[in-house]
């Protein structure tokens, strides 16, 4: 009789965990921790990308000093960079 009791209480804890984690899993994407983490890969996407671009354009400035007779829309145009490479807003 005890071992039943206990086997059927916990029984009904199990399906509580089980009803709780599933409401957690709806509340999961306004958790702060959750939020704090895409923040922070938002943050290093944007750094990179900033990255890149000064990269990009050292690369560019380099060429125009090395090949004074090459211009920029001739160099945009032989690497398909668009007009608005910069703007990463």
């Amino acid at each position: 009789p005890e071992r039943e009791t206990a086997l059927a209480e916990l029984q009904v804890l199990q399906e509580e965990i089980e009803k709780l984690r599933a409401e957690l899993v709806q509340y999961g994407q306004c958790d702060p921790a959750s939020l704090a983490d895409k923040e922070r890969v938002n943050y290093l996407a944007k750094e990179a990308a900033l990255r890149w671009t000064d990269n990009v354009v050292l690369v560019r400035s380099h060429f125009m000093e090395k090949y004074p007779t090459l211009n920029i829309d001739e160099f945009n145009q032989y690497f398909d960079i668009k007009i608005d490479f910069e703007d990463l807003e």
